[in-house]
């Protein structure tokens, strides 16, 4: 789980020095494991680059200190689809007050839940155009009720994640 161009076809994925988002140990939802960015953990971006193919990954944010007793507290923030090593399709998710996960609506933007196409912009570089309108999309099938329920039941467990 890696930044652009981290992926090493000669080591055979990407090696741990260059690896961006460490995952939450002993955590899955629906099998799939929950990675936070090890710089800007409250941040939640998705790594370009997965070591095994066609992975789905569940993007975290860490609560920081400004959220008082919920400090360290991991909430997913993202869930991103890879083809091959590569990123290709992400979900971004907005929950409501309740912790419920707000279902896409047209032409409200960043306000619910939506997804984004992910290309290569130059060769070996993966990215999208950040808040482009046209890259808003509603949800395709990938995103299931299962899922959003796994990642409901996740956050209200409340699970806790310090840097190491």
């Amino acid at each position: 789980m890696g930044g652009n161009g981290s992926y090493d076809k000669g080591y055979g994925g990407i090696p741990k020095d260059k690896r961006t988002h460490p995952e939450i140990e002993g955590h899955r939802i629906l099998g799939h494991k929950i990675l936070v960015p090890k710089d800007n953990p409250t941040r939640g971006s998705a790594p370009m680059n997965c070591n095994s193919p066609d992975q789905i990954y569940m993007i975290g944010t860490v609560a920081d200190r400004r959220s008082g007793d919920r400090a360290g507290e991991v909430s997913i923030s993202s869930v991103a689809f890879y083809e091959g090593h590569h990123i290709k399709y992400s979900i971004d998710l907005k929950y409501d007050g309740n912790g419920r996960v707000v279902a896409f609506k047209e032409n409200t933007g960043e306000s619910t839940s939506h997804a984004h196409k992910w290309h290569e912009v130059q060769p070996g570089i993966w990215g999208r155009i950040s808040r482009a309108k046209n890259n808003h999309l509603a949800p395709d099938s990938r995103w299931t009720s299962d899922m959003i329920n796994a990642i409901e039941t996740f956050n209200s467990k409340r699970v806790k994640w310090e840097k190491k």
